[in-house]
């Protein structure tokens, strides 16, 4: 009896591991990933995370343009601090410390296919990190 109860509870356990991802953007132009379907008025599709073995810290959004201008815009542009947010903040830290301690870095781009970062996208992603640590943690 015990050995059916321990069947039936990892069964439902694998039913969970099985759950969806879904893909979607948002109103702001963001690209969103969640397990609970999307809000109707989003255009949504499934990803499937099966094929998908990439393992990083996320990253923040890119501006439009090259790598070096986006990083020489997040250096140059005076940040305006919104709001303190420590869980922000750790995770920012967390983010820089990952990239500088990475050697071969690998991101999903926005067509969803893996590419490697060169040493100027890491520098803009470094850049991008630091701006995000300004306007989370510092005052």
């Amino acid at each position: 009896m015990r050995n059916l109860l321990a069947l039936a509870v990892l069964c439902g356990c694998a039913a969970l591991a099985q759950a969806q991802i879904y893909k979607w953007k948002d109103a702001n132009g963001n690209t969103q990933y969640s397990d609970t379907p999307p809000p109707p008025t989003a255009k949504a599709q499934v990803v499937n995370v099966k094929t998908t073995n990439v393992t990083s810290v996320p990253a923040t959004k890119q501006a439009s343009g090259s790598a070096a201008a986006a990083a020489s815009a997040a250096a140059a542009a005076p940040t305006k601090v919104t709001t303190l947010d420590p869980t922000a903040c750790a995770n920012a830290h967390k983010r820089l410390d990952f990239l500088q301690n990475a050697t071969r870095l690998r991101a999903i781009n926005d067509k969803g296919e893996v590419e490697m970062l060169d040493a100027d996208k890491k520098q803009a992603q470094i850049n991008l990190t630091q701006a995000d640590i300004k306007k989370y943690c510092e005052e």
